[in-house]
This record gives structure tokens, C-alpha cells and sequence, in this order.
């Protein structure tokens, strides 16, 4: 077990001065120290994003658990650094500066932003109304090429296809197909309206795994569970015990 226990005390390394870099920013946060200060003294990234918005955050970072940090009223009120935030894999820290609050407009102001909104509604129903006469032509196979437009072919997708977004996945297997036949449905999107075709859906009714493959995966998943024990094991005894290494009987063991 000598490349397995050594794989994982790499991770549990790994995991030790990650956890250390965390605690270290968020004592220089709070400490006061600017986030430029930070970057610079610990030798991380640093990105600025404009306009960051608390409602329709459409940023790099629109994590609800982010955005509720960035508009913390002590933290706009100080400027402060944040503290960390853990996204997907990783940790960020944010600092509000020119913070501006929602606030009315005068009529001169919110003319243009009114009309850009309102056409951009109307080209969003005249492209739902045309997707939707594309739609109704849409019958077979044959009826695709029949029409004014060109379609992207995706291939065969699932429901956990990146191709698609959220609502065109649920879209996308809403409707069942007939038989030698295709479904087309139209829907409307921020930027205009979106036209999906697909053929009969097909499910599986059994398990695509033979009984070897089942009891090999249930054999990983065992495996995992028993890994997971011995690394709780192991962090346990570094907690509670004091490890010294004989080296002398590393090197006779590695020797025989």
C-alpha cells in the first residue's frame, strides 16, 4: 500500500497548505489590508469586474453565497475584504469600492434604457412568432431542409448534454416524438427565441451494466468507502499523536 498511502498524504498535504493560504488571507482581511496588498504579499490572482450588480448578476462571479458577501453592508460601508468564499473548487475575496445604490431616474435619463427594452422585447416576440411558424411545418425528417433556415445538428444528446442550456434541456425532452416522426419546439431567450427538433426519446429501462460490472462497481465503491475510513483514521491519529519517523527501519524495510 506503499503508493496509495503516499498518494494521499501528498493530498493531505496538499489540503494542509490550501487550508494555511485561507486562514493567512482571511487574517490579512482582517487585519485590514487591501486586497492589491493581499494579491501582491501572497502571490495570488487578481481580477477587477465592473458593474458588478446585486439583482441580474450576470458576472464571472454570480454566486448567490458571493453576491450577498459583495453587498454586505459593513463590508460597502468599510470597503473591506471580504472573507473567503469557496466556489465550485477554489476560494475568492472581494472588495466593493464605488459602490452606487439603486436610485430613480429622471425621465431624460431612463428614456433610452426604457427604449432599448421595449425593442428589445418586441424583437423577442416577432422571433418566438417566426420560430413558431418553423415549428408547425415540422413534422419529419424531411420537412428540416424544407425550411428557410439552417439548423446546427448536435448529434445524439442527454439530459446531461452542455451543448443545451438548463431550459433547453427540459425543453428538449418535454415532448415525445411519433413514431418515424419529429418534434419541434419553439421558445423564447433573452437574445430572441430558439427552435429545437429532435427525433423519438429513448430511455433505458435496465441497467446497461452486466452483473461483472455491477459487482466490479460495487467492489470501487467499497473500496472508496474503506479509503475514506482510513483517511479519517489517519487525520485522527495526526491530531491525537505525535508521528516521528524511524528512518533506520524505513531504510532496512525499503532495503529487503
Amino acid at each position: 500500500m506503499r503508493d496509495e498511502l503516499t498518494a494521499k498524504a501528498k493530498e493531505y498535504k496538499r489540503q494542509e497548505v490550501y487550508a494555511d493560504k485561507v486562514t493567512s488571507i482571511n487574517d490579512l482581511a482582517a487585519d485590514g489590508f487591501s486586497i492589491e496588498d493581499i494579491a501582491q504579499q501572497e502571490n495570488v490572482s487578481l481580477k477587477r469586474i465592473k458593474d458588478y450588480r446585486k439583482l441580474n448578476n450576470k458576472s464571472a462571479l454570480p454566486q448567490p453565497a458571493v453576491v450577498k458577501q459583495a453587498f454586505d453592508e459593513f463590508t460597502i460601508q468599510d470597503q473591506a475584504v471580504t472573507a473567503g468564499v469557496e466556489v465550485g473548487n477554489g476560494t475568492v475575496w472581494l472588495q466593493p469600492s464605488n459602490y452606487r445604490p439603486t436610485k430613480t431616474l429622471a425621465l431624460a435619463n431612463a428614456t433610452p434604457r426604457i427604449t432599448q427594452i421595449l425593442r428589445q422585447q418586441k424583437a423577442t416576440a416577432l422571433a418566438l412568432k417566426d420560430a413558431k411558424a418553423l415549428a408547425a411545418g415540422i413534422k419529419t425528417p424531411a420537412d428540416i431542409s424544407k425550411q428557410s433556415v439552417s439548423f446546427q445538428a448536435l448529434g445524439e444528446i442527454n439530459r446531461q448534454t452542455t451543448q443545451l442550456t438548463d431550459k433547453e434541456r427540459g425543453l428538449a425532452f418535454s415532448q415525445q416524438a411519433a413514431d418515424n416522426g419529429v418534434v419541434a419546439i419553439a421558445s423564447e431567450t433573452e437574445m430572441g427565441a430558439t427552435l429545437l427538433v429532435g427525433d423519438r426519446i429513448k430511455t433505458e429501462q435496465q441497467s446497461p451494466l452486466s452483473d461483472m460490472q455491477r459487482a466490479q462497481t460495487a467492489s470501487i465503491i467499497r473500496d472508496n468507502l474503506g479509503q475514506d475510513q482510513l483517511q479519517d483514521y489517519l487525520d485522527y491519529l495526526r491530531m491525537v499523536y505525535t508521528v516521528e519517523i524511524n528512518e533506520s527501519n524505513m531504510a532496512n524495510a525499503q532495503g529487503r
